[in-house]
């Protein structure tokens, strides 16, 4: 695996141990020569050590595990130091060209987002690069390409609309556009007055056109002539499904 990627901080580290050990030299000059260990210049001088010291443990301890684990930096630092895990459950190449993940994101060991992610093909082939010098990621690093961009986006993501304060209509459309094997959800009038009518009233249609504008929603969901309800793919993407579903979805090489 490439190492500049992981040790692209290295000259900040150098500069960073070089200061510390200035400040050393600094408060030596200030000692007395009978080794008063009270010394305030001498406490600050041990205590600088011991910051050098644990640093230098911590340091080879995250490169060992980012090594064994084909971690980038990244993904270390939101793993061990910010406390966050991504659990990619799933991953299926569209129709249209890009890649999508079912995953679930924790927060200090708390599950805090059940969301489905896309990202273009040719993106994930180009971090796959950057990561390991080659587009052919290896099997067990598999994933690493994927949790690199959702760490990016990781704070994005938990600001999605929680679908469990959507209205019952909506639920049952973004539902539909993602257990449905085109990942569409279409309803037409006859549709409508079939398996929908004795369920959800007119008022329900005008008030998720409501919900529709005030979620920013017009480019995932239309109304038209032909259909009463379109539901596009991209709306399975919009939404934190803190119902805590499992969806099930077939990953296409």
């Amino acid at each position: 695996m490439r190492r500049n990627n992981i040790r692209q901080n290295s000259l900040s580290d150098h500069d960073m141990l070089k200061q510390l050990n200035d400040l050393i030299a600094d408060r030596e000059s200030f000692l007395s020569n009978n080794d008063d260990l009270d010394n305030p210049f001498q406490r600050d001088i041990d205590a600088l050590k011991k910051i050098i010291y644990d640093y230098k443990i911590y340091k080879d301890a995250a490169f060992r595990s980012m090594e064994e684990n084909g971690q980038s930096i990244g993904i270390w630092n939101n793993e061990n130091i910010r406390l966050r895990k991504v659990k990619i459950l799933n991953k299926w190449v569209t129709d249209y060209g890009d890649v999508r993940c079912h995953v679930i994101l924790y927060k200090k060991n708390k599950l805090v987002a059940n969301i489905i992610v896309s990202y273009d093909l040719k993106d994930i082939e180009n971090l796959s690069y950057e990561m390991y010098g080659s587009s052919r990621v290896p099997e067990k690093f598999a994933d690493n390409p994927y949790k690199s961009l959702i760490y990016q986006s990781f704070d994005n993501y938990l600001k999605l609309p929680k679908i469990s304060k959507c209205s019952p209509l909506l639920k049952e459309i973004y539902d539909c556009v993602c257990k449905a094997e085109s990942s569409m959800c279409y309803i037409t009038k006859e549709d409508w007055e079939e398996n929908y009518s004795e369920r959800f009233t007119e008022q329900d249609f005008k008030n998720l056109k409501d919900e529709v504008n005030n979620l920013g929603l017009e480019d995932v969901i239309e109304f038209n002539e032909e259909y009463k309800i379109l539901g596009y793919t991209d709306l399975e993407t919009r939404f934190n499904d803190n119902r805590n579903l499992v969806k099930s979805r077939e990953y296409e090489k």
